[in-house]
């Protein structure tokens, strides 16, 4: 998602840029998919079972970019408006929408689905904080990511060296 002026300058950046690609004959422009919806777990495997109605046996791995656990303190948004509540507010749904997807995945597949997460404790989730000190600290994460989920990567790489 990127913000515009009216002359279409940049006025900032955010992870991933708007991508034009040919589609059906026609060019079209997508952003991230997480602007409809941040955690596609569910949908993905209904597709699948649309897609490969005999197969009864699905794995499904979810990657989540990582959760920022900040309390929002008083003085801080004493005189906060509407506008002033939207970021905290889409910062919740879209971990919410995340959490809510982890249930019926657990449900439906149990143990052959793996949720990978992890809390931002040196990088910021802003998506307009795409600065090089950002990104660098979001690197961080993700090393400290595949340290703290080594069971899980473990289970991963067993599942697809059978499955293979």
């Amino acid at each position: 998602m990127s913000f515009f002026t009216q002359g279409g300058r940049h006025e900032k950046d955010s992870y991933f840029q708007p991508a034009l690609t040919p589609i059906g004959g026609a060019t079209r422009t997508l952003i991230d998919g997480g602007v409809f919806i941040n955690s596609p777990c569910v949908s993905a495997h209904v597709e699948a079972l649309r897609s490969f109605p005999e197969e009864t046996d699905f794995f499904a791995l979810s990657i989540g970019a990582g959760e920022l656990i900040r309390p929002i303190e008083y003085p801080e948004v004493k005189g906060w408006g509407k506008a002033g509540w939207l970021p905290p507010l889409l910062s919740c749904m879209f971990d919410g929408v995340s959490d809510a997807a982890d249930c019926p995945m657990r449900r439906l597949i149990g143990e052959k689905y793996i949720r990978l997460q992890t809390n931002l404790t040196v990088g910021s989730d802003d998506m307009d904080n795409a600065t090089k000190g950002n990104i660098e600290n979001l690197k961080v994460e993700a090393k400290k990511l595949i340290r703290t989920h080594k069971a899980e990567i473990e289970l991963i790489r067993q599942f697809l060296t059978d499955a293979g």
